[in-house]
């Protein structure tokens, strides 16, 4: 593997940021691992291009367009890149029915 550079990372996360996915896969390791920790709805290990593409894309779609990735810094250790961000988005509205039993009288 490549040695990881910092300014990569950074480009890879401003493509990402302007919504090109199909740029996106430049950056990627075609055996790129993404995994997300336990507890939340997209939690998971995503492995490929193929499935982090559907996962950047559903949360793209569960955030309705409004997931923001902020770098706030990077480090790289050898082949290790860790990439401090704040991550902010608004959940997509959902459709929704509220169903009340009539009452006589």
């Amino acid at each position: 593997m490549t040695r990881p550079d910092s300014g990569l990372i950074a480009d890879g996360h401003a493509v990402f940021a302007a919504g090109d996915m199909p740029t996106v896969v430049d950056f990627l390791d075609p055996a790129i691992t993404w995994h997300v920790p336990d507890g939340g709805p997209v939690s998971g290990t995503y492995r490929g291009h193929d499935q982090v593409l559907r996962f950047l894309a559903g949360c793209l779609q569960r955030s309705g367009g409004t997931l923001r990735v902020a770098v706030v810094g990077i480090t790289c250790d050898g082949d290790h890149v860790s990439v401090r961000c704040t991550v902010t988005a608004e959940p997509a509205p959902e459709p929704d029915e509220h169903d009340f039993p009539g009452r006589e009288g």
